[in-house]
């Protein structure tokens, strides 16, 4: 299913071995609004800074960013990443 969101079975993970997982604070600088689209977090992901799934996980094991979701078909999709300030 490709409709635009990412699934919570479908993790990002780089491809690309010169992609590095930036770090806690260069990903809370480039996430410097207080809100992203799935696609805007998919955007921020290419070149030069790759954001690989452990690095969200750890983004939200330290309460830096959390899951935005929304229920479609009984199911609930993430839809973005907040900030948390």
């Amino acid at each position: 299913m490709n409709d635009g969101y990412r699934y919570e079975q479908e993790p990002y993970v780089t491809q690309n071995p010169e992609h590095v997982a930036a770090s806690r604070a260069e990903i809370i600088h480039k996430l410097s609004r207080v809100s992203l689209s799935a696609m805007e977090l998919i955007a921020l992901s290419r070149f030069p800074y790759d954001i690989t799934n452990s690095a969200l996980h750890q983004l939200e094991s330290q309460h830096a960013i959390r899951k935005m979701y929304a229920t479609t078909d009984q199911q609930n999709v993430i839809v973005g990443y907040e900030l948390v300030v």
